[in-house]
């Protein structure tokens, strides 16, 4: 029974980390949108574009090496 309790505990651990590590890397993304939005109505979304894109890619490569 103690296995099962520490591995659902260091499962609970993983799970934390990478919600953190999202919410790190998301809210920034969301932020920048609406700023682009707000600032450059009238402007194409590229910069947006770009800043998500490297973000996924930074969230992913952060997965990967913790994992």
């Amino acid at each position: 029974m103690r296995t099962v309790k520490q591995w659902f505990i260091d499962w609970m651990k993983g799970e934390i980390r990478t919600a953190l590590f999202s919410l790190l890397l998301v809210v920034p993304v969301i932020i920048v949108a609406m700023l682009d939005v707000t600032y450059f109505p009238d402007a194409d979304m590229a910069f947006t574009g770009y800043y998500i894109l490297f973000h996924l890619c930074l969230w992913v490569y952060l997965v990967i090496k913790l994992r």
